[in-house]
C-alpha cells in the first residue's frame, strides 16, 4: 500500500506541475510577444485552461520606466504564474 500511495502522489503532483510550466511557457512566450509589437496595454488574455492578466503601471519617481507584469490564473482563481519586467519607454 506504501508504494501504490506515493506513486498516486507523484502522478497527482505532476499534473499540477505541467499545469505550472504551461502557464510559465505561455506567460515568456505572451512577453515576448508583447515586447515585439511594443503592445503596452492592459488586458485579459484566455489560455488554454487559465486566464492571463496583462498590466502595465507607470513606476513611481521615473518617467521613463514602466512594470509591465503577467498573471496567469486558473478558473478557481489560484495563481498559476507570474511575469514581471522593467521596461524603459
Amino acid at each position: 500500500i506504501g508504494i501504490a500511495s506515493l506513486v498516486y502522489v507523484n502522478i497527482i503532483a505532476s499534473g499540477n506541475s505541467r499545469i505550472k510550466l504551461k502557464a510559465e511557457m505561455t506567460l515568456n512566450e505572451i512577453a515576448f510577444r508583447t515586447n515585439a509589437e511594443k503592445s503596452f496595454v492592459d488586458e485579459d488574455i484566455a489560455a488554454s485552461g487559465f486566464i492571463v492578466h496583462k498590466t502595465i503601471k507607470k513606476v513611481e519617481y521615473a518617467d521613463n520606466l514602466v512594470l509591465f507584469s503577467l498573471t496567469a490564473i486558473n478558473e478557481k482563481g489560484v495563481i498559476l504564474a507570474t511575469h514581471k519586467e522593467l521596461l524603459i519607454q
